[in-house]
């Protein structure tokens, strides 16, 4: 598992120190806080709004204060599902960005060689990487949910946290793994012959996501400390 989180502090390291990741790594950035500042402002304006569509009637028989309870606790429940939202959202838009990062590792701090690629095959990539990520967008907010009701448990709530960065940390491997065309079956054979590679890396990712503002960059730090990862098993 400590070989792991080295992997993470060397993309802390790479994304500081090396100039062309680390503005490539501000797309990803900027994306999300962008995405989830408008949602948020949007909720503020509208909370009032679906509050009266679904608890129309039960609201006119509430006191004052419980109203605001009620607001406050559905604002919040709106801000979890639209961070979800916001976050694969972001993982789609973001897949050019990336894909970028993943190259510039392993061409600038690993020994595998991969070849550069035309703008044409960017961009048959990118739109292969968008049809398979629509599909895990849609398996990504379902697991989002479970995991959003089972952090209601106190002993499942810590599970459930470090599970979903675990997913993150795995599938940020797919932009490595597309580029050394590994299939389904191998990428899982990866996880299994490495699992605690990953449980290293998901431990310093979880570092990240719980400090404000700096959990902003734990998409790009994923997709470096994964590939780290990939090339240090390729080798």
């Amino acid at each position: 598992m400590s070989e792991g989180f080295k992997f993470f502090i060397r993309a802390l390291k790479l994304i500081s120190q090396d100039r062309e990741i680390k503005y490539l790594s501000l797309a990803p950035v900027f994306i999300f806080i962008l995405i989830l500042l408008v949602g948020l402002v949007g909720g503020v304006f509208y909370i009032d709004d679906l509050m009266n569509i679904f608890l129309a009637d039960q609201m006119m028989q509430m006191n004052s204060s419980i109203r605001i309870l009620i607001y406050v606790l559905g604002f919040l429940l709106f801000g979890f599902f639209y961070y979800v939202i916001a976050f694969v959202a972001t993982s789609l838009v973001s897949i050019p960005f990336c894909s970028k990062i993943s190259d510039k590792v392993i061409q600038n701090h690993t020994q595998l060689k991969i070849e550069s690629t035309t703008l044409k095959e960017d961009i048959v990539s990118f739109f292969k990487m968008l049809k398979a990520g629509l599909v895990k967008a849609l398996f990504l907010v379902a697991i989002g949910i479970m995991l959003f009701i089972c952090s209601f448990i106190p002993v499942l709530a810590p599970l459930a946290f470090f599970t979903s960065i675990f997913i993150l940390a795995f599938d940020s491997t797919d932009f490595v793994f597309e580029r050394f065309n590994y299939g389904f079956r191998q990428r899982i054979a990866f996880l299994k012959k490495n699992l605690f590679a990953y449980l290293g890396l998901t431990l310093g990712l979880c570092l990240v996501v719980v400090i404000p503002f700096v959990q902003f960059l734990v998409l790009p730090l994923a997709v470096c400390g994964s590939t780290l990862l990939f090339a240090n098993k390729m080798r």
